[in-house]
């Protein structure tokens, strides 16, 4: 240092020594740097996965549980300091992150283990003893109930209609969007949303309206609110208007009465059986329906040519048109868009 003499260049070479590179000596339980380990992004990134470093693997499973559980072990998934919350389940964190990183790190081993445990597959009913006891489900007294993230409903709704373009890689895609931005007009717009083109501080329209954040920064953990706009989305967006036709035609194909068709396309949406009920609305919503476009023959047409895929010219395009209303209804229901 080319300092001039007094106290400076004393004080610069003091502080040299001070500072290396290393771990910070506070943090005493987190393990030194292994030997031979380069002081470099790669050797951070060999200490952080040390299988005796206590804070990558419970930060990775805990964020895996949140999302497959709705909340996470440790409720401040982003904070781990001493301000965030102590662990509900601390030993069951423990095994989780010893099996993790026992396993390989091997992410779908963890989530296969997740969704296949008791504690996954039981209801999730709330009921009066259960809201007296464990209201926020801290004890894990009843299954997860969330409504799922802009991109599974996305993903969910083009798989369950049959739209979905599952082959891997490729350049990204330009999914529907407003006319003021370019568009795929091809079969690849059904590709699943991890291809999606977007812009850093404007995700895609529809994907807002269902919390997608902007993503200049990091979002640990997504807001999660239900408004009148995402069912306006679920009903108009180009994306889910085709997605309900091409389910609607899948349904018509087959053979069977319009409650056995009904019962198929509720099915396919929301996994589940419908029970009286649903199909007596269902059957309602078709027959209501039907009657408005066969008055308005031109509307029909019109409405089944959105988007990229045509419609089978051996079916009636009448029933196409009441029917995908009918599925229209169906992926805006609640069954369709939460998790239980």
């Amino acid at each position: 240092w080319a300092i001039d003499s007094g106290g400076q260049a004393e004080t610069m070479e003091r502080s040299k020594n001070l500072v290396r590179e290393g771990t910070v000596e506070l943090l005493n339980k987190v393990p030194e740097f292994a030997e031979g380990t380069p002081k470099n992004r790669l050797g951070l990134a060999q200490w952080m996965t040390q299988p005796n470093h206590p804070l990558t693997s419970r930060v990775y499973v805990n964020r895996i549980w949140q999302h497959m559980f709705g909340d996470g072990l440790v409720g401040t998934s982003e904070n781990f300091g001493l301000q965030g919350d102590l662990p509900t389940h601390p030993e069951l964190l423990d095994w989780l992150c010893r099996d993790f990183i026992n396993g390989g790190w091997s992410t779908k081993d963890l989530v296969k283990k997740m969704v296949l445990s008791a504690t996954f597959r039981q209801s999730s009913k709330m009921t009066a003893e259960l809201a007296k006891k464990d209201l926020n489900n801290d004890l894990l007294s009843r299954g997860p109930a969330y409504r799922l993230s802009a991109e599974e409903l996305r993903d969910g709704v083009l798989a369950s209609s049959g739209l979905l373009r599952e082959y891997k890689g490729g350049a990204p895609v330009h999914p529907y969007a407003p006319k003021r931005r370019k568009t795929d007009n091809t079969h690849n717009v059904h590709r699943r949303s991890v291809y999606s083109y977007w812009r850093r501080t404007t995700p895609q329209a529809n994907m807002t309206i269902f919390d997608k954040p902007s993503l200049e920064v990091c979002s640990v953990e997504r807001i999660r609110t239900n408004s009148p706009a995402q069912s306006l989305v679920l009903l108009n967006d180009r994306h889910f208007i085709e997605a309900a036709r091409a389910l609607a035609t899948d349904v018509l194909k087959t053979k069977g009465n319009n409650e056995e068709r009904l019962r198929l396309a509720w099915k396919r949406a929301t996994s589940a059986d419908p029970d009286e009920n649903e199909i007596k609305i269902l059957q309602e919503i078709f027959t209501e329906q039907r009657e408005y476009f066969k008055e308005r023959p031109k509307n029909a047409k019109q409405f089944v040519k959105l988007g990229v895929v045509k419609v089978p010219s051996d079916l009636d395009v009448i029933d196409i048109a009441a029917m995908t209303v009918t599925c229209q209804a169906i992926y805006n229901s609640d069954a369709a868009v939460y998790k239980r």
